[in-house]
């Protein structure tokens, strides 16, 4: 048995799992070799520290109260966010409605204020445009000025 081998066995040496054979051949290679033979005593106290170390088994129900825990956790925080999304959604409709109703009181309340005084020509300006308040020009006037010839 080479170094390899023996260092590939010794686990399954201190867990019973060689054949009487295979363990005699360990136990000769390791009265040879120094250096298996101090990966063996690594292996020892690492087994023993191991061995000293205690375990606490958790109770059967453990995996039941831990889930109930996380529950009664989450469960007021979700209230908390869905009120807080609740709310948001309500101020979005609120504010697409009032754009909406904007639009339709200007199409039905003035719409001879802001309609197109020539329909024959598509980029007509609307009084509204024409008015005396506004030095800016209007997109339909520079729409207007680029597409006729």
């Amino acid at each position: 048995m080479n170094c390899e081998e023996a260092l590939a066995a010794l686990p399954h040496y201190f867990y019973g799992e060689l054949s009487s054979a295979e363990t005699q051949q360990l136990h000769g290679h390791l009265s040879r070799c120094n250096s298996c033979q101090a990966e063996e005593t690594k292996l020892i106290r690492m087994m023993r520290i191991m061995d000293d170390i205690a375990i606490d088994v958790l109770p059967q129900d453990f995996d039941e109260k831990l889930k109930a825990k996380i529950e009664s956790v989450r469960r007021p925080r979700l209230r908390k966010y869905s009120v807080i999304k609740s709310i948001g959604y309500a101020v979005a409709a609120l504010l697409l409605l009032s754009i909406g109703l904007k639009f339709i009181f200007l199409d039905l309340v003035a719409p001879k204020q802001y309609a197109v005084k020539d329909e024959r020509n598509f980029f007509a300006t609307s009084s509204y445009e024409n008015s005396q308040d506004s030095n800016i020009p209007s997109y339909f006037e520079k729409m207007k000025n680029e597409f006729t010839p």
